[in-house]
């Protein structure tokens, strides 16, 4: 119970004194300005009536003329059709969100350079068509749709419980001996990330190349705002995605979800399925 209450402290004073108080003032205070915009438009709504009626039937056409998926489009258009002012600025705001467009280009362009690193061979998918043919159309959607090729000579151990899982990562990461590439929505001090960071520690002072992302909501209660630069004192490369600021803004919502720890190209390990081991032929 003691150390449960010390713990409580220290969130709660990071959050108080450090960077999380006033993004949240500063968004707190941006949302209502919104708010004041959208009331001094509503006395001018006789003025505007028709205007907004003509400017949201265009964006109406608009909206259902383009290429995007049907769940998408209906949700715009019930929002404008039932609050033509407010839905009509929200959708202005969300499409011209210029951060959430640059980092859709960045990824994009990432994915782009880095496809011919894949390994893609038309041999393996037939081979793995040939074994059943009901996954044929998996393999080929995978492929063409998705970009990403299917593979054989993998074996595959799935994980109930996290306990498992945990001491498996930590046999594997006492393996490595080039590198170790970790990918985690959330990371947080305690017994399991403390002994996985004392590993990855011991490894990045042998030479093995150590990298670890995870996403910028851990900034806000779990880890300090400079806790790549902790890392990077340690030898390892680290990275936080998706940064905090003090802006209202949808990039906010753009979160880093993934759990993925991948060790010399050989084995890795995600939230779905567990441990993929690769055998080099």
């Amino acid at each position: 119970m003691g150390e449960y209450l010390e713990k409580i402290k220290k969130i709660l004073f990071r959050i108080i004194f450090g960077r999380t108080i006033l993004t949240i003032i500063f968004i707190a205070v941006q949302f209502f300005i919104l708010l004041i915009i959208v009331k001094w438009l509503r006395e001018y709504v006789a003025q505007m009536a028709s205007v907004m009626a003509i400017i949201s039937i265009l964006l109406l056409i608009y909206i259902v003329n383009k290429e995007e998926s049907p769940e998408y489009k209906i949700t715009w258009i019930v929002m404008i059709f039932i609050f033509p002012v407010l839905g009509l600025f929200l959708y202005v705001f969300v499409k011209t969100n210029i951060g959430y467009r640059k980092l859709k280009r960045d990824i994009s362009s990432i994915e782009e350079s880095s496809r011919n690193m894949l390994g893609f061979s038309n041999l393996t998918t037939e081979e793995l068509s040939a074994v059943s043919s009901d996954w044929k159309g998996l393999f080929f959607y995978l492929q063409n749709t998705c970009g990403f090729p299917a593979y054989k000579d993998c074996h595959i151990t799935y994980f109930p419980v996290g306990e498992s899982k945990f001491l498996s990562m930590l046999e594997e990461i006492e393996k490595a001996k080039e590198f170790i590439f970790m990918e985690y929505f959330i990371i947080e001090g305690g017994t399991m990330w403390n002994s996985i960071m004392e590993l990855l520690q011991k490894k990045a002072n042998e030479g093995v190349e150590v990298r670890v992302m995870y996403d910028g909501m851990c900034s806000i209660a779990l880890l300090p705002y400079n806790y790549p630069k902790i890392l990077q004192k340690m030898n390892i490369k680290a990275k936080m995605f998706s940064p905090i600021h003090p802006l209202f803004s949808t990039e906010q919502n753009n979160r880093d979800h993934r759990k993925i720890l991948v060790i010399d190209g050989k084995v890795a390990f995600n939230a779905l399925c567990g441990r993929i081991v690769v055998t080099v032929t």
